[in-house]
């Protein structure tokens, strides 16, 4: 009797009230991805937005932008929700010098709408409309945009041109929350492997093992669920792969 209270006694201290059942399952969740994509068949676990190329292509996911007077890019959202906390991994290979290659994350309306619903994705900024900056304008609504903010979203950049460039921003407002100078390259047709993840308010983007960006939000009203999806803008060339998506996030205690 004695020996099974010490074990139940060491089961909450080491899972913080939760139940052992819970505790493996949580466990389980961060090994098991809950959204796997190898586009081995079509794209109808994605939305596209914008004029650009995307296609697939010997099994992945092909995007090509090419600069104009818009400047507008293209985005390929997932139609797979984010959970509250969790990890996006997927395989990149630029096959151009040049271009600007971003992930937008927990992308919501302001009063919590889905942005793949009609209301935001067909009947505002749509890009069939997109002027100049527009794509850009709808996602981050910079300080001097003249349209209602109705978006807001964490993105950041990991690779401009064929160098790293890693820049956090908070949007609305394009708030820039962290920048890091790292001395790195990403060279054209060399396959990169890009892990988000976000836990809470922190969040993390590894590239090749090699940390990126580390950076907490404090503020209370943190980001979580929502969207997530790729962005490429100017003259940019790159292939998708092996996309996964982890639900980090931990069970509630029952009462």
């Amino acid at each position: 009797m004695i020996l099974k209270l010490v074990v139940a006694a060491v089961v909450v201290l080491i899972f913080g009230g939760a139940s052992f059942g819970e505790s493996l399952s949580a466990e389980a969740q961060a090994k098991t991805p809950i959204f796997v994509e190898d586009f081995g068949k079509d794209l109808s676990n994605w939305a596209i937005e914008g004029p650009h190329t995307v296609e697939l292509t010997d099994g992945r996911l092909h995007v090509k932008t090419v600069g104009d007077k818009r400047e507008n890019g293209q985005f390929v959202w997932c139609r797979r929700e984010l959970p509250d906390d969790f990890r996006v991994e997927f395989e990149m290979t630029p096959v151009s010098d040049s271009g600007f290659f971003l992930i937008f994350f927990c992308v919501k309306g302001v009063k919590g709408e889905d942005i793949l619903e009609p209301d935001l994705f067909d009947n505002y900024l749509n890009w069939k409309t997109w002027k100049q900056y527009q794509d850009w304008d709808k996602y981050t609504s910079p300080p001097k945009r003249r349209h209602e903010s109705r978006i807001r979203c964490y993105h950041t950049s990991y690779r401009r041109n064929n160098e790293v460039n890693c820049n956090l921003r908070k949007n609305p407002g394009l708030n820039l929350v962290k920048s890091n100078d790292i001395k790195s390259l990403l060279p054209k047709d060399k396959a990169a492997r890009v892990v988000l993840t976000k836990v809470g308010p922190r969040i993390t983007l590894e590239v090749n093992g090699q940390q990126f960006m580390d950076w907490t939000d404090a503020d209370a009203n943190f980001y979580s669920g929502g969207r997530f999806g790729f962005r490429q803008v100017y003259d940019a060339d790159g292939y998708y792969d092996n996309v996964k998506l982890f639900d980090l996030t931990r069970p509630k205690n029952r009462d």
